[in-house]
């Protein structure tokens, strides 16, 4: 590959699949209370769309070992048009992101080929949010994936790529582990609700065909960024055999009371 590699995608307007969430980020009055334009277009939405650069760039060997970190830096609404744009850094790795037309970055992260984890393994501040307890561990889930259940993500992200119509996008993890969580077992406190999603990060072990799955999850992490407290919670991916194929993490965080 050449060491000038680029991406840079089309502009689309992103679809909110979780406009029904009332009460969420996700819905237009809470979003205003907090001094917003509006409803968030969700993380696993732009996460999609932010994934079609590190495709372009690693194909689908990624599947066989690659792991992706994005943070959501600015919101992405539903007027916006926005693409995805990536870099080479090095053979391995490589910059990805999400910009809309005048150039406001909406997500920045990075991607590359292997299967180290990408976050730091610390359990953060435990003077934040005292009554959620790192190491809180969530009820497990049985689920089915099929070509149906990820569709309106690749609609909502405008990804028309075929392999997604063999293989399980890796964004449609993520609201799957947000239904794990149990807010009542890590309570927010000292902050204003609602939570924004703030990070997805991932690896993948290997490709993950349609099918039965299960998923354990925990909180792994608390902290302070700016004027918001966050949790990070981690979940494992199990295969219908029982082979681990994927880890993940999904940031929360909440703008603090002050």
């Amino acid at each position: 590959m050449s060491a000038q590699w680029q991406y840079a995608g089309s502009y689309n307007n992103l679809s909110n699949t979780a406009a029904n969430k009332k009460g969420s980020i996700h819905d237009d009055g809470p979003a205003r209370k907090l001094g917003f334009k509006g409803a968030f277009v969700p993380g696993s939405v732009v996460g999609a769309c932010a994934m079609a650069s590190i495709m372009s760039r690693f194909g689908t060997g990624w599947f066989d070992g690659g792991w992706y970190d994005l943070n959501f830096v600015s919101p992405v609404y539903t007027s916006d048009e926005v693409a995805a744009t990536g870099h080479e850094v090095e053979a391995s790795t490589m910059e990805c992101s999400v910009v809309d037309k005048v150039g406001r970055l909406c997500c920045a992260g990075q991607a590359g080929l292997g299967t180290e984890i990408p976050w730091s393994r610390g359990p953060g501040d435990e003077s934040i949010f005292p009554r959620a307890k790192v190491g809180t561990e969530f009820n497990e889930m049985t689920f089915s994936i099929e070509p149906l259940d990820v569709q309106p993500l690749l609609d909502a992200s405008c990804e028309t790529a075929e392999v997604w119509q063999k293989y399980i996008h890796p964004e449609h993890l993520m609201p799957i582990a947000l239904r794990i969580c149990d807010f009542e077992l890590t309570p927010f406190e000292g902050v204003r609700p609602p939570g924004m999603w703030a990070q997805h990060a991932l690896v993948q072990y290997k490709p993950l065909p349609f099918g039965k799955y299960r998923m354990s999850e925990h909180l792994a992490e608390k902290g302070v960024s700016g004027r918001t407290n966050f949790m990070n919670f981690q979940f494992h991916l199990f295969d219908e055999s029982g082979e681990e194929v994927a880890v993940g993490r999904h940031k929360c965080k909440l703008i603090r009371d002050e």
